[in-house]
């Protein structure tokens, strides 16, 4: 096991080496929407940083889970969708 070092508070990770190569799990809690320009950019923030994590990881499997703030047709669902 190793864990990954983050930017952000929100997110939290490790790598596990399986059987199957080597799996990133991150653990993530987004900001919450309040419907204002301030929220929508830390979400995006904390968005980047997700991503850039998956990005510069050397695994072959990624396991995210946590809090996405987000509810199908949010403007937040529709962000985290295209991460993923």
């Amino acid at each position: 096991m190793k864990i990954i070092s983050s930017q952000e508070h929100r997110i939290c990770g490790m790598q596990i080496d399986t059987n199957v190569g080597p799996l990133l799990l991150l653990c993530v809690y987004t900001p919450t929407n309040y419907g204002d320009d301030s929220s929508y950019d830390a979400y995006m923030d904390c968005l980047g940083k997700l991503h850039a994590m998956m990005i510069d990881s050397e695994t072959i499997h990624t396991l995210i889970a946590g809090d996405f703030n987000c509810s199908p047709g949010s403007r937040f669902c529709q962000r985290i969708c295209k991460l993923l």
